[in-house]
């Protein structure tokens, strides 16, 4: 890992809130050898180790590399270094990075393509204009990728709510749709008869986004 690769992505956060983070992480793990371990920092020493558990209480229960189990509690804690931060760079900058696979990188002219096939689709069935900003500046690999996923998922769409009478109708009553980039959390205004989707991009969509978004479209039509 590179640092200078993500600094601008990394998240300042409460030592406390990134340990949670990383048990959360290290639950979802099967093989011990791909857990994170930390050095907890606390306020008379510090101990290393695999971070597994954390109750109510806020005790927190660590496995050590020689099998050892510590106990100790959250109040103690007053930073934590974080030993192989590669494997949990998602969380350390909140979404902010995260790796594609090379063979679904796409070129500026792919993505206006798959654009334009999105604006066809939709002015042809039901009429309206689709519209984003986004093309026309300088979009990072992220960005790019994940505006197409949104193009994927809004055609999909599209081709099934073609069978629904109800909702082709509530469609056909735009006449624009507009796809736009936002540092808040995604959400859907409707002005008249434009339909403005503000998403952030450059945040690793959630593995329920696309159920999310298609019940935000639903509800503001």
């Amino acid at each position: 890992m590179i640092l200078e690769e993500i600094l601008d992505k990394l998240i300042a956060n409460k030592p406390f809130d990134i340990l949670k983070e990383i048990i959360k992480f290290n639950n979802q793990k099967e093989n011990i050898n791909n857990l994170v371990s930390v050095r907890n920092i606390l306020k008379t020493n510090s101990i290393s180790g695999y971070p597994l558990k954390i109750d109510s209480e806020k005790n927190i229960l660590i496995a050590t590399q020689d099998n050892n189990l510590l106990y100790f509690n959250a109040s103690t804690l007053i930073g934590i270094e974080v030993i192989n931060p590669k494997e949990i760079l998602s969380i350390l900058t909140q979404g902010r990075y995260f790796e594609i696979a090379k063979n679904e990188l796409l070129s500026d002219l792919e993505l206006k393509r798959n654009f334009a096939k999105t604006q066809d689709f939709a002015k042809t069935n039901f009429g309206f204009i689709v519209k984003s900003n986004l093309l026309d500046t300088n979009l990072s690999v992220n960005t790019k990728f994940q505006f197409n996923q949104v193009l994927i998922i809004l055609t999909s769409y599209f081709k099934k709510i073609i069978k629904d009478s109800l909702g082709k109708k509530a469609l056909m009553n735009l006449t624009e749709l507009h796809i736009n980039s936002t540092n808040k959390t995604k959400n859907i205004k409707k002005h008249n008869t434009e339909l403005i989707i503000n998403i952030n991009f450059e945040v690793k969509f959630s593995t329920n986004f696309e159920t999310e978004l298609i019940e935000l479209i639903e509800k503001s039509i």
